[in-house]
């Protein structure tokens, strides 16, 4: 019986079928070359007991069995979660890329107005200007704060919708036909003065 459950656990079925066969074997060399004890035997004990050993093994054989079903099926629903857990790892992956590109351009975005107003304000402090031109200076600081402030505005709008769960869906524009149309126009109205 030892040899049959090691043979379910451990192989396929052939193997298995060769541990019952091997079982029998065994229990009949052992029965009818050694020595019976003093007591009759009878033919049809033979009957009984070999039944015994059948149903024993049939029933170790099911349990084993399902339990082999259960681990396989356990098995391939590691397999599934594995596969989506690699899934999201490359997804939070890209993601974390994006954030650092997009952190990249934000803190660039932000660095040239606030330089631009940190001189503008040391000119004005040194009295290096006309009174003329500081009203045009502080015309320029006013315009550079409200881009400043419309920066620092999208991003928080960007992020509340960002903590709501809200998808970034990209969309490709055609940045060459715009810069070219641009171009054309300014080039026009230079012809034109």
């Amino acid at each position: 019986i030892g040899l049959a459950v090691l043979g379910i656990v451990l192989f396929d079925k052939y193997i298995q079928l060769l541990a019952f066969v091997l079982n029998l074997a065994f229990f009949f060399i052992i029965r009818f070359f050694i020595k019976a004890p003093a007591r009759d035997f009878a033919f049809h004990d033979y009957y009984s007991l070999i039944i015994n050993v059948l149903v024993c093994y049939s029933f170790i054989y099911v349990c084993v069995s399902f339990a082999k079903f259960i681990f396989r099926q356990y098995q391939a629903l590691l397999v599934e979660k594995n596969e989506q857990l690699l899934k999201q790892s490359i997804e939070l992956q890209e993601v974390d890329k994006l954030k650092n590109q997009l952190f990249a351009v934000i803190s660039h975005d932000l660095r040239s107005p606030l330089y631009n107003l940190q001189t503008t304000i040391k000119l004005l402090n040194e009295g290096h200007l006309s009174e003329a031109e500081s009203k045009i200076v502080v015309r320029e600081i006013q315009g550079k704060t409200k881009e400043v402030n419309q920066l620092l505005s999208n991003l928080l709008n960007w992020s509340h919708l960002q903590l709501r769960g809200y998808k970034n869906n990209p969309v490709e524009i055609p940045l060459r036909e715009i810069v070219e149309e641009t171009a054309q126009g300014v080039v026009e109205e230079t012809m034109r003065k």
